[in-house]
């Protein structure tokens, strides 16, 4: 994401000023480090450096000057600048404090119209360490607006029920509470509970997922390239997720997604073992 036209001015992020905003749901409270990953720039601007800024909700912005604290010199083409470009990015953080768990509104301010956002990593305890971060965090959706009474916030994918089947899971606000439905082809269950229940249950899936995934990582799996899946996530220090595959042959096109969002497209022997640290 990139301000547009370049050649804006300097702006002085806080009220109205340009800037992107996420709803983010958050289970605990105390500090929170926001990741930026931006792109490798050079400062367009007469002024000390590239700068961008970050607040929680209604809370003041902290500045960032990326040229400053990254300590990138393509003047002597040093480590940093080494490291910035061969990975095709720069990473800066600030650290904000969370009263209350809930939904939250995380605001990214422009500042200097050059500065060009790749992706945000939210760190509320416990990130692991990884090439260009994470991967993206589920996303619960409905089409536009805020939710209403009786409206669902449906999940978009990756639900099966016990024999594999494709199911839905709904959650809806009714009265005072909150109705959780699934649906699936061998059948529906539906609960109701409180709103604090409710966050009971959505800070118990997080930590189970967390298990899970960790339990995954510590046993590699190795499958041949034509088996490989959408979602899969391969081993080593750089984490890579397959986007899709296709077969041609004795040729195996995998195509590849980095944590910064970035794709390529690889082609293996169909038959070449490749080692995954999770199954999609």
């Amino acid at each position: 994401m990139e301000p547009f036209p370049v050649t804006a001015a300097r702006q002085t992020p806080g009220g109205n000023s340009p800037r992107l905003e996420y709803r983010v749901s958050l289970f605990t409270t105390g500090p929170v480090t926001v990741h930026a990953y931006l792109s490798p720039r050079n400062n367009a601007l007469a002024s000390d450096g590239l700068t961008y800024a970050v607040s929680f909700d209604g809370d003041a912005p902290q500045k960032v000057n990326v040229t400053v604290v990254a300590g990138s010199d393509d003047g002597t083409m040093n480590v940093q600048w080494a490291r910035n470009t061969s990975d095709n990015v720069n990473v800066t953080s600030t650290v904000h404090r969370i009263g209350r768990p809930g939904v939250h509104v995380l605001k990214f301010w422009m500042v200097d119209p050059t500065v060009v956002l790749q992706n945000l990593v939210v760190d509320t305890g416990g990130l692991k360490p990884s090439y260009l971060g994470p991967p993206e965090s589920l996303r619960l959706y409905r089409a536009e607006g805020r939710i209403g009474q009786g409206e669902s916030r449906a999940m978009a994918s990756g639900i099966e029920d016990r024999d594999g089947h494709v199911a839905t899971l709904d959650v809806i606000p009714v009265g005072a509470g909150v109705q959780v439905r699934g649906v699936a082809p061998s059948g529906e269950l539906t609960v109701i509970c409180t709103p604090a229940r409710a966050r009971e249950l959505a800070a118990a899936l997080v930590l189970a997922a967390d298990e899970a995934e960790s339990a995954q990582s510590a046993e590699p799996v190795t499958v041949k390239a034509c088996e490989l899946r959408r979602g899969d996530v391969r081993d080593g220090d750089r984490a890579m997720t397959v986007e899709g595959v296709r077969i041609d042959g004795t040729t195996a096109h995998v195509t590849w997604k980095s944590g910064a969002g970035r794709s390529w497209t690889q082609g293996y022997d169909a038959d070449a073992d490749i080692t995954l640290r999770r199954r999609g």
